[in-house]
């Protein structure tokens, strides 16, 4: 499986190269879910402008419980 993820300002681009779902979770530094977007498929964009600035963790995971 081929993932690319590209980050701006006000969105996240996430291109897979596979016909399996995922989930995406950001997390801010404290542990806490700010998002969580299913991504079905090959292309979508998920729009961030609502979180500050600062950093996050992404984590990723296919439907049915594996990370990725």
């Amino acid at each position: 499986m081929v993932l690319i993820m590209q980050f701006r300002m006000e969105e996240v681009a996430v291109r897979l190269a596979c016909n399996r779902a995922l989930e995406i979770v950001i997390q801010d530094l404290s542990g806490k879910i700010v998002l969580r977007e299913d991504v079905t498929n090959s292309q979508k964009r998920i729009h961030i402008e609502h979180l500050s600035a600062g950093m996050y963790s992404v984590s990723i995971q296919m439907k049915g419980g594996r990370n990725v």
